[in-house]
């Protein structure tokens, strides 16, 4: 996997994981005594044991990588860099070599070498003193002098209106900046093997049962599960020669989760519905500004997606505020006192939401623990719970549900049915609530056919009203490029599989 040009120094890396497998043999003996002693042998049998194995092979198999198309993108990603870069030495370097002369705070020698972007980036300490110094921004409440992402956009809209047109041009040029570098970090070469392959290394430790990914041993790879939907980044992976990509994903399964868990019969209700029947989104955000769903914009059913997901996790005003300008990269401007209203309003028409609430801190204040429908369980260790460690419970719930439904039920299930059927096909990326898979054509509705019946079969979870039943929808996409695909809500019938699939397979020959 290395490069030819980077050799690998073999000997200090022989030595260092050999240091590392004594410490992890030694943790391991420890842990298993307490796994023993706690009961959970049968859990990490399950849990553990068939997930790491698929674990190493998917990080093993990587992801194909057209590297035309990266270079393509690459080349754009730079040519921004490279303007941006002489925007930015023009808008913020020019006045702070003019203010920092006017504060003798630097010699000339001093000031005619001072550059905003330095080798490694932006000089955060120079872009405190632009925004805080040269033109005098009061730092935002408890963020200090920070120039983080949502301190910068905040700072737009907070800055007074003779200053606004100054501070929203210099911090989009920062803003872009950093993230065209962040791409670019992304589409180097040095995180592509020698055969054209995206390996990360997943493993299952997360506290939920998901998966994480990371660089690889080799320093190649990265996190593969935080790719936007939107990103050219996507385009940039492909199946295997003569195969197709094939998604499935669960249909707003979190959502459903806290719906079927709250024991409002109303909830429930959404939580059983077909994605073709009802569109959840669509009805909170009719909810929540009282008109009619087929009234509701766009842009509207997005707010209603972001507020049904905030009072799911007992978010507050402004904290949504927040999330949603870092999200949607400044394009959704939220006022943290409109948020806490619709949250408000959220909760008053769907009172199962807090039922769900009380129904999870009953445990937690009692027991110090939740435990999900798998067997699979998490502490809360201290004696009194704060409200960050509730709302971290509020989300565990559902994300532990979700995470574990995708890990044995689609991906431990599908690579032992690879196996067994001798499929041409291999699971290439493995998302929180999705899996990509390249297969042979003559085998792709047999995957999906399989992924859709596994991970949809009714399955029993607990809630405030008892036990209840969900078999999960799941939605479909197939094409050649990972940015690329043909998307459907629910399984669709194999003759229209197949026949949006051949356009997929003529375009790529």
């Amino acid at each position: 996997m290395a490069k030819a040009d980077k050799p690998v120094p073999w000997h200090q890396l022989h030595r260092y994981c050999g240091k590392d497998v004594c410490r992890t043999a030694a943790l391991g003996l420890e842990y298993r005594r307490r796994v023993h002693g706690r009961g959970g042998d049968a859990i990490y049998a399950d849990h553990y044991r068939a997930l790491g194995k698929a674990c190493v092979a998917l990080s093993l198999q990587g992801f194909l990588v057209d590297n035309e198309e990266r270079r393509r993108v690459e080349r754009e990603h730079q040519h921004e860099v490279k303007m941006l870069t002489v925007a930015l030495d023009v808008e913020l370097g020019n006045p702070l070599r003019e203010w920092w002369a006017t504060n003798r705070l630097c010699t000339p020698g001093r000031l005619a070498k001072v550059k905003v972007v330095a080798k490694v980036g932006l000089s955060n300490p120079y872009l405190a003193t632009y925004f805080y110094d040269v033109l005098g921004c009061k730092p935002v409440a408890r963020k200090g002098r920070s120039t983080n992402e949502l301190v910068l956009r905040m700072l737009q809209h907070k800055a007074p209106p003779d200053l606004r047109e100054q501070v929203v041009r210099a911090a989009n040029l920062v803003l872009d900046y950093r993230y065209h570098t962040k791409q670019l970090q992304f589409l180097s070469d040095v995180l592509v093997d020698d055969d054209g392959r995206f390996r990360s290394l997943y493993t299952p430790t997360a506290d939920t049962g998901r998966l994480k990914s990371r660089k690889n041993a080799l320093g190649g790879g990265d996190n593969a599960q935080n790719r936007p939907r939107e990103s050219a980044i996507r385009r940039c992976f492909v199946a295997d020669p003569g195969d197709v990509l094939v998604e499935v994903d669960e249909s707003q399964a979190e959502d459903r989760m806290v719906g079927g868990m709250s024991g409002d019969p109303e909830l429930l209700a959404l939580a059983l519905a077909s994605p073709l029947d009802v569109d959840i989104h669509k009805l909170n955000a009719a909810l929540v500004f009282e008109c009619e769903v087929h009234e509701v914009s766009p842009e509207r059913r997005l707010l209603g997606k972001r507020i049904k997901h905030g009072a799911n996790y007992d978010m507050e005003g402004e904290r949504m505020a927040e999330v949603a300008l870092v999200e949607t990269e400044g394009k959704l401007v939220l006022d943290p006192r409109d948020c806490t209203q619709w949250l408000e309003r959220q909760h008053t028409a769907r009172p199962g939401i807090r039922k769900y609430h009380r129904w999870v801190d009953e445990p937690v204040m009692a027991g110090q623990y939740l435990i999900n429908s798998w067997g699979r369980w998490v502490r809360f260790p201290t004696w009194r719970q704060s409200k960050h460690e509730y709302k971290a419970a509020y989300a565990w719930y559902p994300q532990s549900e979700v995470g574990v439904l995708m890990n044995q039920l689609g991906f431990v299930a599908l690579r032992r049915e690879i196996k067994r059927q001798g499929w041409a096909a291999k699971i290439v990326q493995q998302g929180h609530d999705s899996l990509v898979v390249s297969v042979h054509p003559h085998h792709a509705w047999a995957v999906v056919n399989f992924l859709c019946q596994s991970l949809g079969q009714v399955r029993d979870y607990p809630g405030a009203g008892g036990t209840w039943q969900l078999g999960m929808p799941v939605g479909v996409k197939v094409g050649y490029r990972w940015g690329d695909m043909h998307e459907w809500k629910v399984q669709p019938a194999r003759e229209e599989f197949e026949d949006v699939m051949g356009n997929y397979t003529r375009r790529a020959a």
